[in-house]
């Protein structure tokens, strides 16, 4: 009730109070801040009330990236001054100044400063701007004019949330109601919660594994920090029951995949699919089968609430979950998981570590490593990476996945291929003209990507090699010249585009 009340009152300020610019909506994670957000952003969407409706996550981000995401928001063309922060504040100021428009900032963090940003905000023309933060102190911070926190649901109301995804019908077996109801009260009101317990119970008419669950989700990791600064310590417990309860190590590995990714990134299924399968995580009697024993292990994923369902073959994960999945990933998989957090320096990399992903930062070098564990290195969006050293890669040899899509990559390392037990290579969007003939060593590969690589000429005639590769992506590799007729040897392999192998078949 105090939710809907929430939303009437921030769409009333929205609508009809002209001296209100700035609104601030905060709450603890996992409440339901962007869901309430997203209802009323969608309801402006499709109105005629604003010039632009707009929403930028913010986390993380740098201003230089923020500014990017508004710009194409509101269809303005920085292209022009792609690094020049002010010099886009000052076209993005410019522009914004002759619109009225409404501005979500989701997930905040820190200050913002809107004139950095090139949001100028004397708002003569009555546009709004609303942000979310679980920091109640942003709120003076950011000047905002009226503030709304958003509460736990009631116990009512989380019953009510709890039967509706748990139960068919929203109808409780009679046997179960007492258990069913202590166990979504152990949720505390929080949707988030809510949504992945009555997930993963879903179809569970066994009486003494909803007790189980109800004792279980208490206390399920001792070691959690009292103080946590992106997880509140009740509802990591509540979260982390449902991780524990997936049925095997592999699947819950698969989960923790999600945490490779930038917060509020969507990503594809194929494309973490054919990760698990190279990393050995999806099982099939038949390899035949694996690929569609990888898409039923996200889906199960999505079921339990874990992966969110962003638009189709694409997914995205709630940034609550995805802390968690970085916590356990850091403190129990000998992972390390810093995408989207604007480095330049190469974290370091304990000896045993067996994932890394540096997913979109600033990274223009790279240390001498020695990880004869890492089985996983993603570094893909970082623009400024323009070299690999040489011996790079001679101290990785259990390495099955290696991602280097969207860097400044010229030409690949003569190291790379010596890595044997390779299974997954991602170049895609990089500046590479051609392939060496060493990739004929990669002799376990079975996903290689290089679309978008719009300066690759050709290929190398032991392409034909790669007996185990199952998919190849070439798509707008706009001057690839030279295909050699040694791939027409790949017979088990999807190639994209269709059109290449058809033309050295004719």
């Amino acid at each position: 009730m105090e939710n809907n009340l929430a939303e009437i009152k921030l769409e009333r300020w929205l609508t009809e109070a002209p001296h209100v610019g700035i609104i601030g909506v905060y709450g603890m994670g996992g409440v339901g801040k962007t869901t309430l957000l997203k209802k009323v952003y969608n309801t402006y969407t499709v109105s005629q009330v604003f010039d632009y409706v707009i929403w930028v996550t913010v986390s993380q981000f740098s201003i230089l990236e923020l500014q990017s995401r508004i710009a194409f928001a509101i269809n303005l063309d920085l292209a022009n001054c792609p690094s020049d922060v002010d010099m886009r504040k000052m076209k993005l100021s410019a522009y914004l100044k002759t619109k009225k428009f409404f501005m979500v900032l989701d997930d905040m963090w820190r200050t913002l400063n809107l004139r950095e940003l090139g949001v100028e905000f004397s708002n003569p023309r009555g546009s709004k701007i609303v942000f979310s933060t679980r920091n109640r102190n942003l709120i003076q911070e950011m000047r905002a004019e009226e503030s709304i926190k958003i509460q736990p649901l009631s116990k009512e109301e989380g019953w009510e949330l709890f039967c509706k995804v748990c139960f068919k019908d929203g109808h409780v077996q009679k046997d179960l109601k007492h258990v069913a109801r202590k166990v979504a009260d152990e949720c505390q009101g929080l949707p988030l919660a809510i949504n992945v317990i009555a997930s993963t119970m879903i179809g569970n008419i066994d009486i003494n594994e909803w007790r189980l669950a109800s004792n279980q989700m208490k206390t399920v990791d001792a070691n959690f920090p009292n103080i946590h600064p992106r997880i509140d310590q009740d509802l990591y417990q509540r979260l982390r029951w449902s991780y524990d309860s997936l049925r095997n190590t592999d699947l819950k590995n698969c989960f923790l995949f999600c945490a490779i990714y930038p917060e509020d990134s969507a990503f594809k299924s194929d494309y973490l699919v054919q990760m698990w399968i190279a990393e050995g995580l999806v099982k099939s009697k038949d390899a035949e089968y694996l690929l569609e024993t990888g898409y039923k292990y996200a889906k199960l994923l999505r079921d339990r609430g874990l992966l969110q369902f962003h638009t189709r073959g694409w997914n995205k994960t709630h940034d609550v979950i995805r802390d968690m999945a970085i916590y356990i990933g850091e403190n129990e998989e000998n992972c390390i998981f810093r995408a989207g957090q604007m480095l330049q320096n190469f974290p370091h990399i304990p000896d045993d570590c067996r994932r890394i992903s540096i997913f979109l930062n600033n990274i223009t070098s790279l240390p001498t490593l020695r990880a004869s564990n890492l089985v996983t290195l993603i570094l893909h969006s970082n623009e400024n990476l323009e070299k690999i050293p040489e011996d790079f890669f001679f101290n990785l040899p259990s390495l099955r996945i290696l991602d280097i899509c969207q860097t400044g990559l010229k030409s690949l390392p003569i190291s790379l291929w010596q890595l044997t037990k390779l299974e997954f290579l991602a170049l895609s969007g990089t500046e590479i003209e051609d392939v060496s003939e060493g990739i004929g060593n990669l002799s376990h590969l079975q996903f290689l990507r290089m679309g978008h690589c719009r300066k690759l000429k050709s290929l190398p005639s032991r392409i034909g090699e790669l007996k185990n590769l199952k998919y190849l992506s070439l798509l707008d590799c706009d001057n690839l010249q030279v295909i050699p007729n040694e791939i027409t040897m790949l017979s088990n392999c999807k190639i994209d585009p269709d059109w290449i192998l058809e033309g050295l078949l004719q």
